[in-house]
């Protein structure tokens, strides 16, 4: 079991117990000395536990850890330097891990992250509500087909339901807002390969 705990040593910080006295140690201090990490909204998810965390470099950024010491590493610096992107809304599906981040370029977006060869990887998915305010992408759902859902504010459409597809490989093939209007429903796809290109 993965908790967070306070020691004047070590601050406020990432803890791991087998349920005995002499199996609860600190797993690791993720902002070293007495500075808190603060780890926040811890999550089993595809055998990791993942969290938000500040390690008083890199701000309060996505963290994932396996119950090791050595697995316990920050996922992505979102939002480079000492801010916070506030990475939220997690959800594991096909080896992927799928959350909300916030940076200054793009504001709250959709961001996809990869565990492989033993390190994580991730990135932007789309910049769907260009500039900073973002789309604030939320309730996300990620299928074994390769396939995101989720809810994203959309310029001139309000919020919207948003469907992404990728390749085996981890490219962005498609993506299709699927709109309730008084008409009916109605589809719009944009082909995330040539806009990306």
């Amino acid at each position: 079991m993965l908790f967070r705990a306070f020691t004047p040593e070590h601050g406020e910080e990432l803890w791991i117990s087998d349920g005995t006295s002499e199996g609860t140690v600190l797993l690791k201090d993720i902002q070293s000395g007495s500075g808190n990490s603060m780890p926040q909204s811890l999550r089993a998810l595809g055998g990791f536990a993942v969290f938000s965390a500040d390690d008083g470099v890199h701000g309060r950024e996505l963290w994932a850890s396996d119950g090791t010491p050595e697995g316990t590493a920050m996922v992505v610096d979102a939002n480079p330097g000492v801010k916070d992107s506030n990475p939220h809304h997690y959800r594991m599906g096909n080896r992927r891990l799928a959350f909300s981040a916030t940076d200054e370029s793009h504001g709250e977006e959709l961001w996809l992250a990869r565990f492989s060869g033993g390190q994580w990887s991730a990135e932007l998915t789309f910049d769907l509500y260009p500039g900073p305010q973002g789309s604030g992408a939320t309730e996300v759902r990620l299928d074994e087909h390769r396939t995101a859902y989720f809810s994203a504010e959309l310029p001139g459409a309000g919020r919207q339901l948003v469907r992404m597809a990728t390749t085996t490989d981890g490219v962005y093939e498609y993506m299709e807002t699927i709109m309730i209007t008084p008409e009916g429903v109605k589809v719009e796809t944009v082909d995330l390969r040539a806009a990306l290109q």
